[in-house]
């Protein structure tokens, strides 16, 4: 049996005999999206089943940000301020379908464009639909490969993610890779719901491809037999819900684990900066919703972590957890910062914290258009705008997490002060928008059309 004390001494000699650092120098960026990801069901952020093994693992060589919000519940507008760092409001481009059919303006940089610009190799591998090629989202990009969507998208796009190591040579490189596994409808293989799905579950609940989605089906049709088997009032139900996410989670974290023995067997792995993110979260229930509709924190606090090389720089800063409010707009200033990159003045993101200093608190705005959204998060205050409603709601989230007390009546004084915030900040992006050139319409082919109805866009006449 091992003493506390010999514990302790194991650690110590563990620190003393870890990694050695190497010299500061341009990083590789690999940059990992997992749509709709929740990060209170991964035990990087303390659930307690085993979703997130390998993050957790990594988490000593890193930052954990705890309160990481994304600007918008949609995958489109999020992930295009991911990779601009601008809002969604600023940069125009919402969901192709009901939302619009915006593409990203011309003159607007990506992250691939300025680390392009400054040297570095970039390609992507994507699970296309609402991240497709017509909207912006190659810009930048030596290579943009798109994987059809399907129940084994998630292994070809980090199998093709892998392959695209051979191909960097020894200049550094930006890879980024997005997938659509834990989206709706959950439906993992039968091997990745061991230890996470009830195999006696007795619900009306289909969840097996092969059913969903027979010859001859689309996505939209899976997506209806799924969700038709739920009943929103059965606590059974929601727990098979979550059971199916869970073990949908795992299955990504298995693949990560794998891409980054690769990137060991690649010889990078050491001057490889890692980002693990969401563009959004998913509800369950908590406000009487599912999938991802509102801007409550359900649907926007979102996982972020850094996992940083052991460069005499940034060696001292892994291992930390910060509990700084941070928005997605956030990343992309950080990683051309942490590469000795100019970053641009219009960019609306700020420098990640990565020391753990408590910088000025945060403003985070978020925005769903289509379901007439907004809110700003400021201190412990947040503040959600219903415009079809015409109403505004005040919640103290220190307090009242789960937003589940609307406080607006009793503190009118914040809520005027938050109004005034987010016109603003509303009015901010508006002049940032007028500067680049106007948003033209998404020209998407019919194979990017095809990848948006198997995931469930372009209703009927579109």
């Amino acid at each position: 049996m091992i003493t506390r004390s010999a514990a302790c001494l194991s650690m110590l000699l563990f620190a003393a005999c870890g990694p050695a650092t190497v010299p500061d120098g341009p990083l590789n960026v690999v940059l990992i999206s997992v749509d709709t990801l929740r990060p209170d069901r991964l035990s990087l952020y303390g659930h307690d089943r085993p979703t997130s093994p390998s993050l957790v693992q990594l988490a000593a060589e890193g930052v954990v940000f705890e309160r990481a919000s994304s600007h918008s519940p949609r995958t489109a507008p999020s992930h295009m301020t991911l990779l601009t760092g601008l809002l969604p409001a600023a940069h125009g481009v919402v969901n192709y379908d009901l939302d619009g059919n915006t593409a990203l303006p011309p003159d607007i940089p990506t992250l691939a464009t300025l680390l392009g610009d400054a040297g570095w190799s970039t390609a992507a591998v994507t699970g296309a639909g609402n991240v497709d090629a017509g909207m912006g989202f190659a810009r930048g990009f030596q290579s943009y490969e798109q994987v059809d969507n399907g129940p084994d998208a998630v292994a070809a796009i980090f199998e093709r993610a892998a392959a695209r190591l051979d191909g960097f040579g020894t200049q550094p490189f930006f890879l980024f890779v997005h997938t659509y596994e834990t989206h709706d409808p959950y439906a993992p293989p039968a091997d990745a719901r061991v230890g996470f799905v009830d195999p006696d579950y007795a619900g009306a609940i289909v969840s097996d491809w092969t059913q969903l989605q027979p010859p001859g089906a689309s996505w939209l049709d899976a997506h209806t037999t799924f969700w038709s088997g739920v009943d929103p009032a059965s606590r059974l139900d929601r727990n098979h819900l979550l059971d199916l996410y869970d073990a949908s989670i795992r299955r990504v974290d298995d693949l990560l684990a794998t891409l980054v023995e690769q990137l060991r067997r690649a010889g990078v792995w050491e001057r490889t900066l890692l980002v693990f993110v969401s563009d959004h979260g998913e509800e369950f229930g908590e406000h009487g919703g599912f999938l991802h509709e509102t801007v409550f924190e359900e649907c926007l606090r979102v996982p972020l972590f850094l996992r940083l090389p052991a460069t005499e720089r940034l060696a001292p800063l892994r291992g930390r957890r910060s509990d700084a409010l941070v928005g997605l707009a956030d990343v992309l200033p950080t990683l051309l910062d942490l590469q000795g990159l100019d970053v641009p003045a219009h960019l609306q993101g700020r420098r990640l914290p990565l020391d753990g200093s408590q910088r000025e608190e945060a403003e985070i705005v978020a925005h769903a258009p289509r379901f007439g959204l907004l809110s700003l998060r400021s201190g412990p205050w947040k503040l959600v705008i219903d415009v079809g409603l015409q109403r505004a709601l005040l919640f103290d989230l220190a307090n009242d997490p789960g937003e589940t007390r609307d406080l607006s009546g009793s503190q009118p004084l914040v809520v005027a002060r938050l109004l005034r915030t987010l016109a603003a900040r509303q009015d901010q992006s508006a002049r940032l928008a007028a500067s680049f050139a106007p948003n033209p319409p998404a020209t998407l082919d019919e194979t990017a059309r095809e990848h948006l109805r198997a995931l469930g866009y372009l209703h009927g006449d579109r």
